[in-house]
């Protein structure tokens, strides 16, 4: 194949911080781009994010996950509690959206992974969808959410498809398994899912495995051709990218990561988040190769999923203006006023 199988990889790396071990890194590897998983401070985070769109190319996802609380609140403000950012109400979760996607694009960043679709842990026994049903929230509240930061041009990536619900204890076991059943899952899990429909451009499929879908052999959903393929491609008509987080399904299938990213492509995910380390990545790099080569996964199949990232990352580009001193303050003092209207306090 022409294009780079490196295409096909998001590297995860701890935090944004160049060098040039990092740089070679990225130039070997040729990524689709970069999440960082913590942030410098801004000028740092700025700096970084406008070498990797230099060495990979301005259509280059530079992501990070903050949804209210997480590293890019951090750089301005005291992060909130769950329960406060569960009080906001629409309107302030869409106002919550916006900040933080002018802070994405000040940053030099372009892309950010949420909103998360995950459902509350316990849900009442009634499953009418009026409005106060909880699915039903969550899927206003995202729709806010992306309303805000698609003012600003960043790519929103929701999960964790078909649904892995808050509370659970599912998210923090090493093999997680869900046992609700296909029409629990249709009615509550996926409503976020069905209701959006192809309006996010990226989805995270999740680890865990689902009985529902793959009750003799239960495997990571990102592995599940039931999962991708047949729920959320044919079922639901998803157009979209869907990205697999390899390491989290290698721990949950006790695989080697290479191949969890072959399994993961050959059950129809499009995109690889992967660490950003040398022997991991050549790794997986080389197993990539050797498929491509050997056939293991059809030539259509990697061209299918190379297809939908090359779509995903058209119209993308980093902010290559340095943030002004004055731009930096006011964005300060918008985070100071929204913690103090909506959390009661300021940095």
């Amino acid at each position: 194949m022409t294009t780079p199988l490196g295409r096909l990889l998001l590297l995860e790396v701890a935090k944004t911080h160049w060098s040039s071990a990092f740089e070679r890194l990225l130039q070997r590897s040729k990524p689709a781009g970069v999440f960082f998983k913590g942030l410098a401070p801004l000028p740092a985070t700025w700096e970084v994010a406008r070498n990797c769109a230099r060495t990979l190319g301005s259509a280059s996802f530079l992501a990070v996950s903050d949804e209210g609380a997480g590293p890019l609140w951090g750089l301005f403000g005291a992060s909130p509690e769950p329960e406060q950012l569960a009080n906001l109400g629409d309107k302030a979760i869409e106002e919550l959206g916006d900040l933080l996607g002018r802070t994405i694009r000040l940053t030099g960043l372009n892309m950010n992974f949420a909103p998360a679709l995950d459902l509350p842990g316990k849900l009442p026994a009634s499953t009418d969808a009026t409005v106060g049903a909880p699915y039903v929230a969550v899927t206003r509240r995202a729709e806010a959410f992306v309303r805000g930061l698609s003012r600003h041009g960043v790519l929103p990536c929701a999960g964790h498809f078909p649904g892995l619900r808050i509370g659970a204890g599912e998210r923090l076991q090493a093999s997680p398994v869900v046992a609700r059943s296909m029409a629990t899952l249709w009615r509550e899990d996926l409503f976020p899912y069905r209701t959006l429909g192809s309006r996010p451009p990226m989805i995270q499929v999740s680890h865990a495995a689902y009985k529902a879908y793959d009750y003799e052999f239960p495997r990571p959903a990102s592995f599940s051709a039931r999962v991708v393929e047949g729920l959320l491609r044919l079922k639901l008509g998803y157009r979209g990218v869907g990205l697999a987080d390899v390491s989290a399904a290698a721990r949950s299938a006790s695989v080697a990561l290479s191949e969890a990213a072959l399994r993961a492509l050959d059950a129809g995910c499009d995109l690889l988040l992967v660490p950003a380390a040398e022997r991991p990545l050549e790794a997986v790099l080389a197993a990539l190769e050797r498929a491509s080569e050997f056939g293991t996964l059809p030539r259509e199949r990697l061209e299918q999923a190379l297809s939908r990232v090359e779509n995903a990352r058209q119209g993308l580009a980093p902010s290559l203006k340095e943030p002004s001193v004055r731009d930096v303050s006011r964005l300060a003092q918008d985070f100071e006023r929204f913690g103090k209207q909506h959390y009661g306090h300021t940095k």
